[in-house]
């Protein structure tokens, strides 16, 4: 029995697509603007994958990131991106850590010293003790300013 002319239809389909299929294509894997085919290591989706490495998220506001207070604690807490103050939303180049936001800070007079003027009534730009950052920012947070108190009173470094 002969097949019919259907089935016949079929399996020259299919045989063209395996040939089709297990060819190399003529471009290189990514097409015209290259790419890389190096076998990556599964995540646990709490990491950030960037080309083929792995760092660590930064912690949710108000938390890790600094010991209560030292300058870190407080800028994790208070000043990171999504916190009450939000700095890097608008100072991204000035403001990225702790550490860069205390020399930026320093350098515009509000860090530095034992008394500084960023936690000093009149003279802060924050807006918990009468300044204007952030923009719209509370008049007072007994959080923030018992965190700068604190860190103040432990030397008001850069730590």
């Amino acid at each position: 029995m002969r097949p019919s002319s259907s089935a016949a239809s079929v399996a020259v389909l299919v045989a063209s697509f395996a040939t089709v299929a297990c060819t190399t294509p003529s471009d290189p894997l990514g097409g015209a603007y290259g790419g890389r085919a190096e076998m990556l290591e599964p995540t646990d989706g709490s990491f950030v994958n960037r080309d083929a490495t792995f760092s660590e998220p930064p912690p949710p506001p108000g938390e890790g990131g600094g010991a209560p207070g030292t300058w870190s604690g407080v800028f994790q807490a208070y000043f990171a991106l999504g916190t009450l103050g939000n700095c890097p939303s608008c100072h991204a180049a000035d403001m990225p850590t702790p550490s860069a936001s205390y020399t930026w800070l320093e350098g515009q007079n509000y860090v530095g010293g034992p008394m500084p003027a960023l936690t000093s009534d009149g003279s802060s730009c924050l807006s918990w003790y009468g300044g204007d950052m952030p923009p719209g920012g509370p008049s007072s947070d007994p959080g923030a300013d018992a965190a700068l108190t604190a860190w103040v009173s432990a030397g008001a470094l850069n730590d």
